[in-house]
């Protein structure tokens, strides 16, 4: 007898408390796992929602991508065609100037197509440039005009 109680029912109760608290912990530890599970489940589906919206976010920046592109060749191909125009024009110009047209300076008809009379305009000097020179200059000309015009439409 230990303190007055039989060693059996201290036994009994022993194990009784052990029993109890084994089960405590059983039904502790199964919870554990489905608050786990419920964990990966929640981190499966929040992956699983990451990966679809990054994907959307993908499909998004390259539609916005790809409409800024055929934005920009459309631009181009504008500013070339607004190119060739001018250079034809120049060279017309040049063609007209050689064949004995006005040699003081662009006429009205010429001021109305774009040109004007430049620094020089109204003075007496006057000289003369090879053909060449002057085709190399109708181009620059022409270029730095289509490259103005095109960046003007990038704002």
């Amino acid at each position: 007898m230990m303190f007055g109680l039989p060693l059996a029912r201290i036994l009994g109760a022993s194990t009784a408390a052990f029993a109890l608290l084994a089960g405590v912990q059983t039904a502790r530890l199964w919870l554990e796992q489905a608050a786990h599970k419920n964990t990966r489940l929640e981190y499966a589906s929040f992956k699983t929602q990451i990966v679809d919206r990054t994907a959307t976010a993908i499909a998004e920046e390259r539609a916005v991508r790809a409409e800024l592109e055929k934005h920009r060749v459309e631009q181009a191909s504008i500013a070339d065609s607004n190119y060739r125009t001018r250079i034809d024009e120049y060279k017309r110009l040049l063609a007209k100037a050689r064949s004995g047209g006005s040699a003081s300076g662009p006429t009205g008809e010429d001021r109305g197509a774009g040109l004007s009379e430049g620094a020089g305009a109204g003075s007496d000097l006057s000289f003369r440039i090879s053909t060449d020179d002057a085709l190399i200059c109708a181009r620059n000309t022409a270029k730095l005009q289509a490259a103005v015009e095109w960046a003007a439409t990038l704002n």
